[in-house]
């Protein structure tokens, strides 16, 4: 039951840390790109 919670968390914290990637990479973007 541990381990299963723990994989979950996991989880979610590979779920957050893509979401803040694509936000960090969307933002770089939008920066370069402004003249």
């Amino acid at each position: 039951k541990k381990e299963r919670k723990n994989l979950k968390s996991l989880l979610i914290l590979a779920y957050q840390s893509e979401n803040s990637r694509k936000l960090l990479y969307s933002i770089a973007f939008y920066t370069t790109n402004i003249p």
